[in-house]
C-alpha cells in the first residue's frame, strides 16, 4: 500500500511528503514526551512543636520545588493554588488533601509533619500515588541543628524525585545545588532511595511503579513589555509641618479616623493600656480625650473601621495578655466610648477602607496562624473565607500592589528569612515566590508582645511586625513604598522593651531593579514605633505621621514625638 501511494503521488508532492515526514516524527516525539510529564502537589508539611516554626515550613516550601522539578518529567504545582483550594474546604486531614489533589489532576500528593525536638528537626512524610490512592510511601529525613536543613531538604527531595520516577526512566541529574555541609542521617535507618521502606495507606501490598498520565502541552502567554520607571521628586516636604513632644512612657500605635462624627478626624496614640486622643488645631497637635482600657490589656495594633455599618467607625484594639489575645472594640455612644465586643481571640486588622482581618493566636502560633475576613452579625464579630498569604508572612507587616507594573500585585513583606527568625523586607509574587529581599537592614521592630508559655514563667519578647504602606500618595503614577529602618540594637531602660537608639522613615520606589530611596527623615534619634498616612489637617491631602521614641535617663519616663510630614509641592 506504501508503494502504491508513493507511485500514484507526483514527484514535487512526493519530495513534500518526504521533507515533512522527519517534522512530524518529531513533533509525535516531543507530544509523547510532554505527555508523560508527571504532577506533584506539595501539601504544607504540619508543625509539632510547641515553637513557633512558621519560618522553617515557609523554608521547607520554598526549598523542595526546584529541587523536585524536572523539566518535561515533573511539574510540581504552586502552593498558592494548593492552599487556596484547600482553605475551601476547611479541613486539613488526609481525605481532604486527597479530595484537592484529585481536583488540580495530579499523579503524587505530597504531605507530612514537622517535628523539631531540642536541635534536632526530622520531616515525616508521605508520597501518595493517585493513581494507586491506597498505597503511600513514607520517607523520613533528620536533621541535628540548622547548619544541616539545606543540604537534608535536597536529599529528600532527591528521594521523592527518585520514587516519582519509579522504573519509568532513569534518574535525571540532580540541580546544581552545592551544600555547605554533608548531611547528617539518622544511624538507625537506611534512608537511601533504593532503601526506602515502601508501606500501604490502607492494605498490605507490593511496592509500585508511577503511572505517568497524558496531558496535552499546554500553551505559554508572551510577557508584557517591561514598563519604564523614571525617578520622581521627594514625596515629602525635608522638614515636619507640625511636631509635638509628649513625656510619658514609651508609646507604641497610631490610627486615625473621625471615631465622634464631629466632622474632624482624631489621631489615636497607644500606650500599652492607655489611648490617647489628638486633633490638629491652629497648626498644633491637641489632646482632646483619652479612653482607657483594661489593668490586663497589653495593646500590639490600633485600628478604625466603621465595619459594623451603623454610621460612627468601630476602634479596634488588638491586644495580648501573656497567653492569648484579649482584644476590644469600642465605639463612641452619647459621649463616651464605650466597649462593645471584649476578650475576643482575634488579632485585628483593618485593610483598606472596609475590610477588617482577624488572625487567632496560642504559644506556638503567634503571628503565624490562619487569617480570615471578619464581621460583624447580630452584634457579634465572626469569621467567613480564609485569606491566603504566602508562608512567612504574618497579619502585620504586609501590604500588596503591584510595584513593579507587571499587572500581578506583589506582596511587599517584612518576611522571616530561610530558617531564620529574623525578619527581612522582601518582595514576593503572588505564588511566594521572593522576587526580591533587602539588603540594608531596613525594619527592626522596638514594638514587642510580651508572652508567658503555659507551665514557664519565663518572660518571652515577639517583635511585633512593623507596619509598610504603598500607594500612590501623590497621584505622579509612582508607588510610594513607605517603611522604616531603626538601627543600632541595645537593650533598653525600660521593662519589657527591646530598643533601637536610631532610626529613619523612608520612601522607596521600584526602579525596575531595585527599590531606590526617594525620600527620608535622615537619621533620628531615638527608635520609631510607628507611622501612618492620614488628612489631619483636612486639606483633601494625606500627611505622613511618625511616632518616635527617646530616652529621659532613668526616671521611667520617655520622650514621645509625633510630626507630621506634609506632601512636597
Amino acid at each position: 500500500m506504501k508503494n502504491l501511494i508513493l507511485e500514484s503521488t507526483p514527484m514535487k508532492n512526493r519530495l513534500e511528503l518526504f521533507a515533512v515526514l522527519p517534522v512530524l516524527f518529531i513533533l509525535l516525539t516531543f507530544s509523547s514526551i510532554r505527555a508523560e510529564e508527571t504532577r506533584i502537589a506539595l501539601f504544607d508539611f504540619e508543625v509539632n512543636s510547641r515553637e513557633d516554626l512558621g519560618y522553617l515550613q515557609s523554608g521547607i516550601a520554598a526549598l523542595l520545588p526546584p529541587r523536585i522539578s524536572v523539566p518535561d518529567r515533573i511539574n510540581v504545582i504552586e502552593n498558592y493554588r494548593i492552599k487556596k483550594m484547600l482553605s475551601k474546604s476547611g479541613k486539613k486531614d488526609l481525605p481532604a488533601k486527597m479530595a484537592v489533589a484529585k481536583k488540580l489532576d495530579v499523579d503524587f500528593m505530597l504531605t507530612g509533619s514537622i517535628t523539631k525536638l531540642g536541635g534536632n528537626i526530622s520531616i515525616d512524610a508521605r508520597l501518595v500515588d493517585l493513581n494507586q490512592t491506597d498505597k503511600s510511601t513514607p520517607v523520613f529525613i533528620q536533621s541535628i541543628g540548622m547548619d544541616n536543613m539545606i543540604p537534608e531538604v535536597s536529599n529528600f527531595a532527591q528521594k521523592i524525585r527518585a520514587l516519582v520516577i519509579g522504573k519509568s526512566g532513569p534518574e535525571p541529574a540532580s540541580p546544581a545545588i552545592k551544600p555547605d555541609k554533608e548531611a547528617v542521617w539518622s544511624k538507625t535507618r537506611d534512608l537511601t532511595p533504593e532503601k526506602v521502606e515502601t508501606e500501604p495507606l490502607i492494605n498490605e501490598e507490593p511496592a509500585y511503579t508511577a503511572k505517568p498520565r497524558k496531558r496535552p502541552s499546554r500553551t505559554v502567554q508572551p510577557e508584557p513589555p517591561k514598563p519604564v520607571f523614571k525617578k520622581t521628586a521627594p514625596l515629602f516636604e525635608s522638614v515636619p509641618f507640625l511636631s509635638h513632644e509628649i513625656k510619658h512612657t514609651p508609646l507604641h500605635y497610631l490610627a486615625s479616623g473621625d471615631i465622634n462624627n464631629d466632622g474632624r478626624p482624631e489621631l489615636l496614640v497607644a500606650g500599652t493600656s492607655v489611648i490617647y486622643i489628638y486633633q490638629v488645631q491652629d497648626k498644633a497637635f491637641v489632646q482632646i480625650g483619652k479612653i482607657p482600657t483594661k489593668v490586663a490589656t497589653s495593646i500590639i495594633r490600633l485600628d478604625i473601621a466603621d465595619i459594623n455599618n451603623n454610621g460612627t467607625p468601630e476602634i479596634y484594639v488588638s491586644s495580648y495578655e501573656g497567653h492569648f489575645p484579649n482584644s476590644l472594640v469600642f465605639e463612641h455612644q452619647k459621649g463616651t466610648y464605650e466597649i462593645i465586643a471584649e476578650s475576643k481571640l482575634w488579632f485585628f486588622r483593618v485593610k483598606g477602607k472596609n475590610t477588617l482581618l482577624g488572625q487567632r493566636a496560642d504559644t506556638a502560633k503567634i503571628f503565624s496562624g490562619p487569617i480570615y475576613v471578619l464581621t460583624w452579625n447580630e452584634g457579634k464579630i465572626i469569621s467567613r473565607e480564609e485569606v491566603l498569604l504566602p508562608g512567612g508572612v504574618s497579619l502585620y507587616g504586609y501590604t500588596e500592589n503591584d510595584i513593579d507594573e507587571d499587572i500581578n500585585d506583589e506582596y511587599i513583606a517584612f518576611h522571616r528569612g530561610m530558617f531564620s527568625a529574623r525578619a527581612q523586607l522582601v518582595i514576593l509574587s503572588y505564588t511566594g515566590r521572593i522576587e526580591w529581599q533587602d539588603s540594608d537592614k531596613i525594619g527592626g521592630s522596638p514594638n514587642v508582645l510580651i508572652e508567658y508559655p503555659f507551665g514557664d514563667d519565663t518572660e518571652k519578647l515577639r517583635p511585633v511586625p512593623m507596619r509598610i504602606l504603598c500607594e500612590d500618595y501623590n497621584n505622579d503614577d509612582r508607588l510610594d513604598l513607605i517603611t522604616v529602618r531603626n538601627s543600632k540594637n541595645k537593650k533598653g531602660l525600660f521593662s519589657g522593651m527591646i530598643q533601637y537608639n536610631q532610626s529613619e522613615v523612608l520612601c522607596l520606589q521600584w526602579n525596575g531593579a531595585d527599590l531606590e530611596t526617594n525620600w527620608t527623615t535622615g537619621i533620628v534619634k531615638g527608635y520609631t514605633t510607628d507611622f501612618i498616612m492620614a488628612d489631619l489637617d483636612r486639606d483633601n491631602k494625606k500627611e505622613l505621621v511618625i511616632l518616635s521614641v527617646s530616652d529621659e535617663g532613668f526616671w521611667g519616663k520617655a520622650k514621645n514625638t509625633l510630626a507630621l510630614y506634609r506632601l512636597a509641592e
